[in-house]
Formats: structure tokens, C-alpha cells, sequence
């Protein structure tokens, strides 16, 4: 008898395939990758991808639901101290990451044109982060405030991609949001 904890071959090979497909997905965008591309990348045959994920769009839209959930795992409670700390680190991590985006972000550029699958969880993704902002800033006064703190997370990572310059994104980060933790959270925390 299995462990409840462990997980099925079919659960296993899912996550085999989203792994290999993840960092296509975060390096190209929706558009820019295929089943085909995740098959290669895996080591199996598109037949293979296809008995998991019917096509592009399954597989992305499941790319986007893993990415949402392990993003608000590593970022963990937003009630404890350092919250916004862990997040900005979370954005570096991606910026350090040779060719690769935030996944999020970058379907969050392309979103007009998703399919609408990809679509509804790519803005899920968005609106879970910016409920985990709120939590974390504790702030009662200004709606706005996690989505200024997303649009600055996003641009300073797509500023720094472009200038080839990851080192610097912390700074531009905090340089971004700092007004808004400090108006939410006061000055004595960041």
C-alpha cells in the first residue's frame, strides 16, 4: 500500500512535464513556445505531453496554476515580519535567472491574446499576489497600493532583463515600492 503522501506516476509525470515546459514558457511566452517544443525539452514524444495536456494552452494554463501556488508558498504568511522582503527577493530570483521572466509577468504581457483559460488564471495569479500584498502591507487606506507594487515588481524585472543589468534590480525595486511600505506600513518597516 502506497503513502498518501506519495503521488501517482500520472501526477509525477505531469509535474515531469511542466518542469521541462516551465522554463520554455518563461524564457518565449505563451507564443512562443509549443507542445511539441515541452515534448523535446522533456525527452519524450509530443504523443507523451498530449495524454497529459490536450495541447498549448492546457499545458500553459497548468504552467500558471503551479506558478501561482509555489509562489505563494515561498512567499509564505503575509502577517510575519518580512514579508515584503521575501517578495522583492522572490522578483530578483527571477531576474538573476539567465532568460527567463517571471512566468506571470510575462503572460500578463501577452493577456490580451491568451486563450481564455490562460487568460482567467494568469489574472488569478494577479489578483491572489495583490490579496498577499494587501495582507502584507496591512493597508486599509489605499486599494491601489498592491497594484502599484506589482506594476513596479514587473517593470523594474522587465527594465533590468532589457538593460542586462539583474544586480540592479533590488535597488530599482525598492526605490519603486518603498513609498508605498512606508505610507502602509510606516517608516520604521520596509
Amino acid at each position: 500500500m502506497s503513502s498518501p503522501y506519495e503521488i501517482s506516476d500520472t501526477q509525477w509525470e505531469r509535474n515531469r512535464i511542466l518542469d521541462a515546459a516551465e522554463p520554455l514558457a518563461r524564457r518565449f511566452g505563451y507564443f512562443g513556445f509549443s507542445v511539441a517544443d515541452a515534448a523535446e525539452s522533456c525527452g519524450v514524444d509530443e504523443a507523451h505531453v498530449i495524454r497529459h495536456f490536450a495541447d498549448r494552452s492546457e499545458l500553459s494554463a497548468a504552467l500558471v496554476e503551479r506558478y501561482t501556488k509555489n509562489t505563494i508558498d515561498v512567499l509564505g504568511d503575509p502577517g510575519t515580519q518580512g514579508a515584503m522582503e521575501r517578495l522583492v527577493a522572490a522578483y530578483s530570483q527571477a531576474a538573476s535567472q539567465d532568460g527567463e521572466m517571471c512566468l506571470c509577468s510575462l503572460y500578463g504581457a501577452e493577456v490580451t491574446g491568451l486563450p481564455p483559460s490562460v487568460a482567467r488564471v494568469t489574472r488569478d495569479y494577479y489578483r491572489k499576489l495583490a490579496e498577499w500584498i494587501r495582507r502584507a502591507l496591512h493597508c486599509k487606506h489605499e486599494d491601489k497600493h498592491p497594484a502599484a507594487v506589482i506594476a513596479s515588481l514587473c517593470g523594474a524585472l522587465v527594465t533590468v532583463k532589457n538593460m542586462n543589468d539583474p544586480d540592479s534590480f533590488d535597488l530599482i525595486a525598492w526605490q519603486l515600492i518603498r513609498p508605498v511600505t512606508q505610507t502602509c506600513l510606516g517608516a520604521g518597516r520596509a
